[in-house]
């Protein structure tokens, strides 16, 4: 349903949460700064713990957003 005529509330907003990353660069150095941890504790690379180290509640919403963007 769309906001009566007159209401200046809605104006420019578009919906939906802001991204979480405003480049591809700044993912991908998110991305790499996961896997060097990782290779300098010895830990286990997943999906999930690549999702949740940039800010995702699940390897479900790391999908999501990627087919989002």
């Amino acid at each position: 349903m769309a906001a009566p005529e007159g209401n200046t509330n809605a104006l420019g907003n578009e919906g939906g949460r802001p991204a979480l990353f405003e480049t591809p660069e700044q993912l991908e150095g998110a991305i790499q700064a996961y896997f060097d941890k990782q290779i300098e504790n010895k830990g286990i690379i997943t999906v999930s713990g690549l999702a949740y180290a940039l800010g995702f509640a699940s390897r479900q919403s790391l999908q999501d957003y990627k087919e989002k963007v």
